[in-house]
């Protein structure tokens, strides 16, 4: 059986590839579940309810009398653009004539595996990018881009912001109720309660917002300040196991009643080949755990030609053979200057925090 030219590298062949790629960067230092899809809205636009959670009780009224009307307090709808990354590479021509050679199975092989092999590389940038803005918005509670597209690892240089409005007492020393702030020594000095802290800071997130942090995401110096701290050596003073964590550089979970995830690893490389990591050494991030009500990731759709000669018919044929594909999307075409395979990937997706006020990123070194 003869294998045709978009048997090989037409839109479904492409996909396959894509949904085979691994990961480029690290992705263990995210909770479970923060990658689900939440909805898809056509295109790239759309919007989500930002919440911030209840504390009010509903109100008596005598049995077999009117309801009373409730208000939704702090429930607004919030207006979105996706964030859509779209990019080309262009096969080499031996590739191609590898893939058209039609009486060699061998050679169709041969060229596929090439298509197949630059393709994990080329589609990595967009496995990159998603998890690089997840890691954005969780470490910086905001997303920035440059001019040029390029993702930025602080507001610095910034020509396009995504700013989820994690409220200003939720960040650095954490003024969380208005009241003062918490952190109010650092936990680099050995003397500085850190388990109450915590503590204060559990409770005012969930008096502010209504959600319970479950999750603590962590700088690397952070080990460091818990192993030398007196109320934490009293809290491990005969636990052989959490001591020996600590001096691996490892917070165990439930410590101080939260589970710990090291931020270390969570890096990109940006256009100029430098490493940027999303969190400073002396960072700490509280977030509940992972659910829709507060944390969403939106998916939009793409117009993409599920044929190769599409770009050759007219603009019947051409809608004919033309699928809206939601999140990640690859395919090729033809092309004459010079003859070769163009291949196209790209995304449309937001990660969002829906509910700011159930995050708080923290600044632990006043």
């Amino acid at each position: 059986m003869t294998t045709t030219l978009n048997d090989l590298i037409g839109f479904e062949s492409m996909l396959g590839t894509v949904e085979d790629v691994k990961n480029g960067l690290p992705a263990d230092v995210m909770a479970p579940g923060m990658l689900n899809v939440t909805k898809t809205l056509e295109g790239a636009q759309g919007s989500y309810f930002r919440v911030d959670g209840t504390r009010e009780t509903a109100v008596r009224v005598a049995y077999g009398g009117a309801s009373i009307r409730a208000d939704q307090k702090g429930v607004s709808k919030v207006p979105v653009t996706l964030i859509h990354s779209f990019e080309h590479i262009d096969h080499t021509p031996t590739t191609l004539m590898q893939l058209q050679d039609f009486d060699s199975p061998r050679r169709q092989a041969l060229g596929a595996q090439e298509v197949g092999r630059q393709t994990g590389h080329f589609f990595q940038r967009q496995r990159n990018l998603q998890i690089s803005a997840v890691m954005s918005a969780m470490t910086l509670g905001a997303i920035y881009f440059d001019g040029s597209g390029n993702l930025l690892p602080s507001s610095a240089g910034a020509v396009v912001t995504i700013d989820f409005g994690v409220p200003a007492g939720n960040q650095d020393q954490l003024d969380i109720l208005g009241d003062g702030d918490i952190i109010t020594a650092s936990w680099g000095t050995a003397g500085t309660d850190i388990i109450s802290q915590v503590h204060a800071i559990v409770t005012a997130m969930v008096q502010n917002s209504g959600y319970r942090p479950t999750t603590a995401y962590y700088g690397p110096n952070i080990p460091g300040y818990f192993a030398s701290n007196t109320s934490m050596i009293n809290f491990v003073k005969g636990n052989a196991a959490i001591a020996g964590a600590l001096a691996q550089g490892i917070i165990p979970d439930n410590t101080a009643g939260l589970n710990w995830r090291p931020l270390a690893e969570a890096f990109f490389v940006d256009e100029d080949g430098d490493i940027q990591v999303w969190t400073g050494d002396d960072t700490v991030v509280f977030a509940p755990e992972v659910d829709r009500s507060w944390w969403q990731y939106l998916e939009g759709t793409y117009p993409v030609p599920t044929d190769l000669g599409v770009v050759t018919q007219n603009a019947g044929q051409m809608m004919a053979n033309v699928a809206e594909v939601p999140g990640f999307f690859s395919y090729a075409t033809l092309v004459s200057d010079p003859v070769t395979v163009r291949q196209f990937a790209g995304t449309t997706m937001l990660p969002v925090i829906a509910a700011p006020k159930a995050i708080a990123i923290a600044d632990v070194t006043p």
